[in-house]
């Protein structure tokens, strides 16, 4: 029991009590005390624990512990040591951020921990070195954080060696000299390779191979690497394809996405980006005798341009996904189309329009009159829609005349709720029976 002259501070605010002098925080659960305390450095909590049983309970007992290298100084032998000794303690999570410029050996007790779940590892772009032997028994999550990835065959080994990992992260890593990217896996059902920061340099040499047979979600936003291979990816819902830093030719890059999505048929949500949609349009006459059928996607994103080219690719990824109902378009840039080209050939059929699509989000648009002839073609032709969302990129007042359009246009579903989004917080909603 201790008064409130003994109490120290924590987090900014002295640990209050009532007029009995009972300490309120001491009596939290223990649960809630270590998620105060995991917020705290390691310094601090043991400082804590000398306040009273309780507390050097609840800090002996700490799920969570935060070091800081800086305030070890150059001593990194006494971080290695605690690693050393939360590995031989059923550690579960392990969270490891490094600025050493030079490269990092992960330690041989962390590559061989049992109990290890979840490892995340930062190392501000230096290079990555593994042990010959790894024992992740148990791990589920794999997170790397600007790491530059240098031994093929141990990174090979790293995804295939572990019967449990779930969840694989790659956040602006970089391949070094490696020639290829091997993620191989039964386990995987989630990979993420992302890569916003870097150029592309280390990516145009490498390979990405991924063969995963019980992958369910694929999201590449990275350079383009020199070759992505997709293999056994039968059970995959979720494909996000957006190509950074790109300076590949157009039909090179169309070649590479036309290869990733004809992998993924039976994916349920499909998003590309701007240039990988100008790439399918680009590869559209050579394929044509070989369409890939989208028949389980549900739910399509595009980044696109409002011009002929993005336009034309998308009704061509419309016609190969008959039970398509959610359609996003984004427009980034528009450049408009040829006076003489028309957005779609009435005698060709796209059944998603005529049975399956419900809801279209147009976001960025600026009341363009290419943008207004793609408005047209929808609420003409989008037979069951319930729901079009026009979000606007600039001024609020534009949706009053864009209703007008609307109102050319009774033949769509007598559902359908139009809502126009601009600066001002509340949509603007039109109900598609009320206005006919």
């Amino acid at each position: 029991m201790e008064t409130s002259s003994t109490k120290p501070k924590l987090l900014g605010a002295s640990i209050t009590s009532t007029s009995e002098g009972i300490d309120r925080i001491s009596y939290l659960p223990d649960e809630i005390l270590h998620n105060v305390l995991s917020s705290l450095y390691i310094f601090d909590v043991v400082q804590l624990s000398i306040l009273s049983k309780r507390w050097n309970y609840i800090c002996r007992a700490m799920p969570y512990l935060h070091f800081d290298i800086i305030r070890f100084g150059n001593e990194r032998v006494a971080i290695f040591r605690w690693i050393r000794v939360i590995t031989k303690r059923n550690v579960q999570e392990l969270v490891l951020s490094f600025r050493l410029a030079e490269p990092f050996e992960l330690p041989y007790c962390v590559a061989t921990c049992e109990s290890l779940r979840v490892l995340k590892l930062q190392l501000s772009g230096d290079m990555l070195k593994l042990p010959n032997h790894l024992g992740f028994c148990q791990l589920q999550l794999l997170h790397l954080l600007e790491v530059e990835l240098s031994n093929e065959h141990l990174m090979s080994c790293l995804f295939s060696t572990c019967p449990l990992l779930e969840k694989l992260i790659l956040g602006d890593c970089t391949f070094g000299t490696m020639t290829v990217l091997d993620i191989a896996s039964t386990s995987l059902v989630y990979v993420y390779i992302v890569n916003y920061a870097n150029n592309g340099l280390s990516y145009s040499n490498c390979n990405v191979k991924i063969s995963c047979p019980n992958l369910k979600v694929l999201k590449y936003g990275a350079p383009m690497a020199k070759d992505i291979i997709i293999e056994n990816l039968f059970p995959i819902e979720v494909v996000h394809v957006f190509f950074f830093d790109v300076r590949n030719p157009l039909k090179e890059i169309g070649m590479l996405t036309y290869k990733m999505i004809k992998n993924v048929p039976s994916t349920s949500a499909l998003k590309l980006c701007m240039v990988s949609v100008r790439g399918v349009y680009r590869m559209a006459h050579e394929v044509r005798n070989s369409p890939v059928m989208f028949y389980k996607l549900k739910s399509l994103k595009l980044t696109v341009g409002i011009d002929e080219a993005c336009m034309q690719a998308m009704i061509l990824l419309l016609k190969h996904s008959p039970n398509l109902e959610v359609l996003n378009l984004f427009s980034d840039e528009n450049f408009g189309w040829d006076e003489n080209w028309k957005l779609h050939d009435p005698s060709e059929s796209i059944v998603c329009l005529k049975s399956h699509l419900k809801m279209i989000q147009l976001t960025g648009f600026k009341y363009e009159e290419n943008e207004m002839e793609l408005l047209r073609f929808f609420l003409k032709n989008a037979r069951v829609l319930e729901k079009l969302i026009i979000v606007w990129a600039d001024f609020a007042d534009i949706s009053k005349k864009a209703s007008e359009v609307v109102l050319e246009y009774p033949k769509t579903s007598s559902h359908t709720v139009v809502t126009f989004l601009d600066v001002n917080p509340k949509p603007k909603r039109f109900y598609r029976h009320n206005i006919i």
